[in-house]
C-alpha cells in the first residue's frame, strides 16, 4: 500500500509537470514508460488504491501524449511500449462499473 501511494503521488507530480511544462518536457517520459506499463498491466481494479492509481497513470500519459510537438511519441521505439497496454486498458476499463 505504502509504494502504491508514493507512485500515486508521482504520476500526479508528473501529470501537472506535463500538463503546465508542456512540449517542453514529454522526452522526459522515457522514465517513466516501463514503470507506466508495469502498472496498468498488473493494477487490480478492485482495489481503490489501485484503480486511483492506474487512473492517475492514464492522466499522465495522457498529458504527454496531448503536448507532444517533437514527435516523440511518433517513434516506434517510444510509441511501442505503450500501445499494446493501452488498447488492452480499454477492455479493463469498459468491464470495470467503478471508474
Amino acid at each position: 500500500a505504502g509504494r502504491t501511494r508514493r507512485r500515486h503521488s508521482v504520476y500526479g507530480f508528473l501529470q501537472v509537470f506535463f500538463e503546465k511544462l508542456r512540449s517542453i518536457v514529454t522526452s522526459y517520459s522515457t522514465y517513466i514508460v516501463e514503470d507506466a506499463v508495469a502498472i496498468l498491466q498488473g493494477a487490480d481494479l478492485a482495489d481503490g488504491e489501485q484503480r486511483q492509481l492506474w487512473s492517475r497513470v492514464l492522466g499522465t500519459l495522457a498529458q504527454s501524449f496531448e503536448h507532444d510537438q517533437d514527435d516523440f511519441w511518433q517513434a516506434p521505439a517510444h510509441f511501442g511500449g505503450v500501445a499494446g497496454v493501452l488498447t488492452g486498458q480499454l477492455t479493463r476499463a469498459g468491464g470495470s462499473d467503478k471508474l
